[in-house]
């Protein structure tokens, strides 16, 4: 229900985060949370920005703390495995364990928990979920919701979907470019639409709340 992008640690070292807590690259895109990968090996030097980016305020779920960095260069560069040490310390703790939160400068360091818990105690909820394997891509122009929704099934199902997005949803036709208002759908407090959708085999729409 949370959509996510993989990235390599260039990317991280490129990253910084906004006023409102939220990690940005330079291109424009922007992350509630950073999720780190599960092993046991990790470099000084990311380590080093993961803690600052959760001191600027940003949100990062790790698993259990890395034992060592890679290679066998840091391994003897006592500045180096200094700095490793750190970095461990200041956010898992002296003596992490399992399960816990870290509270570092403006930010939060969580571990032993999945990425969607977190963000549901952010208060975000999924933003697509259906009651058939549905593929979607979701775009946001200036205030309107753009969901692209493709049935990738040999057969027609009649699908339950909810999106994270309020307002009267409009289901667009890429194929003839007719638009009609959905017919059946029901808005919810909590900031979320849920839609029904006919689909045919193999078939595509947007589904589009205006914001207007």
């Amino acid at each position: 229900g949370y959509a996510w992008d993989q990235c390599g640690t260039d990317a991280v070292l490129k990253m910084s985060v906004d006023a409102n807590g939220k990690i940005v690259l330079p291109g424009g895109a922007s992350y509630e949370v950073l999720v780190l990968p599960k092993s046991d090996r990790m470099s000084a030097a990311l380590l080093a920005k993961v803690f600052a980016l959760v001191r600027d305020g940003a949100t990062v779920v790790g698993g259990k703390p890395p034992k060592r960095a890679p290679g066998l260069a840091a391994a003897r560069d006592a500045e180096s495995l200094a700095a490793f040490k750190t970095s461990i310390a200041a956010l898992w703790g002296d003596a992490p364990a399992p399960k816990g939160e870290r509270s570092v400068g403006k930010g939060r360091f969580v571990w032993g928990t999945t990425p969607p818990a977190v963000l549901a105690a952010k208060g975000l909820r999924p933003d697509f979920v259906a009651t058939h394997p549905l593929q979607q891509i979701h775009r946001r122009a200036d205030g309107t919701d753009i969901y692209f929704v493709a049935n990738g099934a040999k057969t027609s199902v009649l699908a339950q979907a909810t999106f994270r997005a309020t307002g009267q949803p409009e289901i667009w036709h890429p194929e003839h470019g007719k638009r009609i208002v959905a017919p059946v759908y029901r808005v919810a407090a909590d900031g979320t639409t849920t839609v029904m959708l006919p689909l045919a085999p193999t078939e595509s729409y947007f589904v589009v709340f205006p914001k207007r």
